[in-house]
């Protein structure tokens, strides 16, 4: 049951990329978008995301579809299904369910990288930061136990200071009793627009994730499970990733736009000392042109 929950959530969870470029005009506020309608757009260009795992290969992003809705209660927004119970003109309160993201980095066609927005420059415009571990000293992901993908429940708070900005603070918990921990996240999204009729426009977001240990050591931890020296063994300890990313769009039509997205996230250092880890950073980036349907 649980694997064909997954399996129904994976079109879901395609929402990353195509998202954060479009959101540059909808806000990511439900009154920017039409209630009870489906909104489509396809955006096809080059961009990649960097896999910051020892024997992690990077994933290329050519195409980058995305669906979101909101009804009077129900939405689905960046890969998030969610249920909000209280809303006014400056708060938003909402149960939501996604998909973990930290599994991705295991899995080369799991949602978060065929559908997400890609950090990596196309000649590495961020480049990857070196831990400066002896290569010797790292674990290769082919020598791991399965890290399986997993299901989080959670809370989730909305602040509209005004029309361009906003204050997002989620936690989520594991729900499908894969790795047993919780996640704390913060986000300041600001979006502008760089010109007098609105084509060029800017959304710049910055925040922390918290991860409980419980997460780091499921998935970056070696114990036993793996089939690695008992010398290499790595226990996760909680952690703060700092992320940072910048969409710019500019409308070419009602229909077509130019995106250009860039994403980094700084790994805490309790995440890349881990065996498993050979970069302290995850870039993303992509460019491109979108069409809305």
């Amino acid at each position: 049951m649980r694997t064909l929950f997954y399996l129904c959530l994976l079109f879901v969870c395609g929402q990353s990329i195509a998202q954060g470029e479009s959101s540059t005009a909808n806000n990511s506020n439900p009154q920017y978008s039409q209630v009870g309608q489906w909104q489509f757009s396809i955006a096809l260009g080059i961009g990649q995301k960097s896999n910051p795992l020892v024997g992690g290969k990077d994933i290329p992003i050519y195409v980058i579809p995305s669906v979101y809705y909101y009804g009077e209660s129900i939405y689905f927004d960046d890969g998030v299904l969610g249920y909000s119970f209280f809303e006014n003109q400056r708060f938003t309160v909402s149960t939501l369910v996604k998909l973990n993201a930290h599994a991705a980095n295991f899995y080369r066609w799991h949602p978060g990288n065929i559908f997400i927005p890609s950090t990596q420059s196309l000649d590495s415009l961020a480049p990857a930061t070196d831990t400066g571990k002896d290569e010797q000293t790292d674990v290769d992901i082919e020598q791991l136990a399965k890290r399986k993908w997993a299901l989080d429940g959670g809370l989730q708070l909305n602040y509209f200071a005004d029309n361009h900005l906003m204050f997002q603070a989620r936690w989520s918990r594991d729900i499908s009793n894969v790795y047993r921990g919780d996640s704390i996240s913060l986000k300041l999204e600001k979006s502008m627009s760089l010109s007098n009729d609105n084509q060029f426009q800017l959304k710049v977001s910055v925040g922390a994730d918290w991860h409980s240990a419980n997460l780091v050591d499921y998935y970056y931890g070696v114990s036993a499970r793996d089939d690695v020296d008992s010398s290499l063994q790595f226990t996760g300890k909680s952690s703060v990733n700092w992320f940072a990313s910048t969409t710019l769009t500019y409308h070419i039509s009602s229909q077509w736009r130019a995106v250009m997205t860039l994403q980094t996230s700084k790994l805490d250092n309790n995440i890349s000392d881990s065996p498993l880890v050979k970069d302290s950073t995850i870039n993303t980036t992509f460019i491109g042109v979108a069409y809305d349907f």
